[in-house]
């Protein structure tokens, strides 16, 4: 064998290395669900957020949809039964703030957000700044909370 055909060889093993290396370091995949809690009372809220969806639960209700947009620790969340977004709020200690008004899945009448909460726990970071992390349609950003 050539010494030109080795090297063609090895930098093809190599590339495929690379590949799966790239790959499997991939943080953007939509995989790893986070999940942040809070309290309000006797109520447990409990956010879980999976690449671009979410899921918000508070023991009774369960809302689905699309995260909009993340700005620094505030979630812009959109309930799949309507266009009215609302806002979550996370640190590394949890579930700090919901803020607007919801709709249950599969639907049903608004009901406004408890605001602050006690945090209780969560698994993701609640790092970053600014406008910087669209994870969605990153339409206008709302004038007030919890309308278009």
């Amino acid at each position: 064998m050539t010494e030109t055909r080795k090297k063609g060889i090895l930098a093809i093993i190599i590339g495929i290395a690379l590949i799966f290396v790239m790959t499997a370091c991939d943080d953007d995949t939509g995989d790893t669900t986070l999940t942040y809690k809070g309290t309000s009372g006797d109520n447990e809220w409990v956010l879980k957020i999976t690449g671009s969806s979410y899921e918000l639960s508070n023991g009774l209700n369960t809302s689905k949809g699309s995260v909009n947009k993340k700005d620094g620790t505030t979630y812009y969340l959109k309930p799949s039964v309507t266009a009215t977004l609302f806002t979550a709020t996370v640190t590394s200690s949890g579930l700090t703030e919901l803020q607007g008004t919801i709709v249950w899945y599969p639907g049903g009448q608004p009901d406004a957000l408890p605001g602050q909460l006690n945090p209780t726990g969560g698994t993701g970071g609640g790092k970053g700044g600014g406008n910087d992390n669209p994870v969605g349609p990153v339409g206008n950003e709302p004038d007030v909370v919890g309308t278009e």
